[in-house]
């Protein structure tokens, strides 16, 4: 997501934004400094994890996060997307494990 506008208009003040419900699930990547090592990189990453997607796409669909949406859309240029996740504990070596194995 790349940033289009370095202030907030007034009709996104603090005071008129309405609050990111707990339902939203946690924020583990929010903008922090990206160092792109594989090809060229311009914007931020924001990770939101819910517990699975039919509650990632309910908050998607609810009217608080239709609220809040002209924040990221009149503010960025970037895309949405909901993506699968993998188990607690998951380890990449596993999955590629599994992967050669049944690839023989």
């Amino acid at each position: 997501m790349t940033s289009t506008s370095a202030t907030r208009s007034s009709s996104t003040s603090p005071a008129s934004t309405p609050r990111w419900p707990s339902s939203a699930g946690a924020s583990p990547v929010h903008g922090g400094e990206v160092d792109g090592v594989e090809g060229v990189w311009d914007g931020d990453v924001i990770v939101i994890e819910f517990p699975d997607r039919e509650t990632a796409r309910a908050w998607y669909d609810s009217a608080i996060y239709r609220a809040i949406l002209p924040l990221r859309t009149e503010h960025s240029n970037g895309i949405a997307a909901i993506v699968g996740g993998v188990p607690r504990g998951y380890r990449a070596t596993d999955g590629l494990a599994a992967m050669l194995a049944s690839s023989t």
